[in-house]
């Protein structure tokens, strides 16, 4: 997790001005920098669906059973679903509407 400047140090210039009235307004939360998690407990982990609407396993390094999974990004148009498998501490089930389909996601 990057510091926060203390709101009585001066700025250096006008992107930290308005980095620090940015994170004021959302509270501090972050997901992070799309691969190094920050503030919210959990991680980023890239993948490749390996068939349409069949499971596959995706590992994290939660240390624990995840709760949820975003889909924060993709290369094209499918969706991507909780495969019909229990998630462990260390790895979860997916499913996808494409086969072969690059799929980011954030695992907490």
């Amino acid at each position: 997790m990057r510091p926060i400047k203390p709101i009585n140090q001066e700025p250096t210039n006008w992107r930290d001005v308005l980095e620090q009235i940015y994170k004021i307004l959302r509270q501090n939360i972050s997901f992070g920098d799309g691969v190094n998690s920050d503030n919210i407990d959990g991680v980023f982990v890239n993948t490749v669906s390996v068939g349409v609407n069949q499971d596959y396993t995706v590992n994290h390094t939660l240390g624990r059973v995840p709760v949820r999974f975003i889909v924060m990004g993709g290369n094209d148009d499918s969706i991507t679903y909780a495969g019909t498998i229990p998630a462990t501490d260390t790895q979860i089930t997916l499913k996808s509407t494409r086969n072969g389909a690059n799929v980011s996601v954030f695992i907490f």
